[in-house]
């Protein structure tokens, strides 16, 4: 079979998209996942809503370094087949993908949490310690 598009047209539509693109979302996601780690860290933790966005930034963060990592070893460019320890860098690669697997699975959770605690605080509300 004849491929749609020239393996060149492939690398070049692969980096703009997978390289460039991907990873200036991911450090967007970076800096904005860092500041609100900071600011809820600043309000307290004493609030389960507080520590509900917390632990999503956190999430988020994860997630958004895992992105990185598994995008520049992905890279067209990066030539694993050329590179004398491409173990090392498939390795990266793996842990990097089953960690924005998990991050994306517990995301979900955390935001599902949030969505209960919304529905339920009036009738049942969350506590943290003795408050």
């Amino acid at each position: 079979m004849k491929p749609l598009v020239s393996y060149h047209i492939y690398t070049i539509v692969m980096f703009v998209l997978g390289v460039s693109a991907t990873n200036v979302v991911a450090l967007f996601g970076v800096f904005s996942n860092t500041a609100n780690i900071l600011v809820y860290y600043k309000m307290g933790l004493q609030e389960t809503t507080n520590i509900s966005f917390f632990t999503l930034a956190i999430n988020d963060l994860m997630a958004s370094v895992a992105t990185i990592i598994v995008e520049i070893c992905q890279s067209p460019m990066m030539k694993i087949n050329e590179l004398p320890r491409k173990a090392s860098v498939l390795q990266a690669m793996y842990l990097a993908s089953f960690i924005v697997y998990h991050c994306c699975g517990f995301g979900a959770f955390t935001t599902a949490l949030l969505a209960s605690e919304r529905c339920l605080c009036i009738v049942l509300p969350l506590r943290v310690g003795d408050t």
